[in-house]
């Protein structure tokens, strides 16, 4: 009798930690963002993965950035060419020069040369 009753508590158990081990491998991926990028993203681009809104508008919803870097397979890299969001600047120039969300088309309040000197002095 023992046996059976531990069976499914056991099951119950991993049902309820399920979403709590999904939400902090995701996590890891924001690690992940932040340590391959330490070097040339700005501070609010890092402190953006680690909330998780770089690449989702509210969790698990993912705005186009982070739905591009899915489809590649979290090839981050693979998606620096590509303009997400539509702004008119890819997501490389976003990250390396212009210190803006390249998931949020609003995100780029000022012009190219104050967003890029901004960025020079945020790292």
């Amino acid at each position: 009798m023992g046996k059976s009753l531990s069976v499914p508590m056991c099951l119950s158990l991993c049902m309820l930690l399920l979403p709590f081990s999904s939400a902090r491998a995701n996590e890891g991926i924001a690690d992940i963002w932040q340590l391959d990028y330490a070097d040339v993203a700005c501070s609010m681009l890092l402190n953006a993965a680690q909330n998780c809104s770089l690449c989702h508008t509210s969790v698990p919803e993912v705005n186009p950035y982070g739905q591009e870097i899915a489809d590649a397979g979290f090839g981050w890299f693979v998606v620096e060419p590509l303009d997400s969001d539509g702004d008119g600047r890819t997501n490389g120039e976003e990250i390396y020069s212009d210190c803006t969300l390249p998931g949020d088309a609003i995100s780029p309040t000022e012009t190219t040369s104050w967003s890029h000197i901004k960025a020079l002095y945020t790292k």
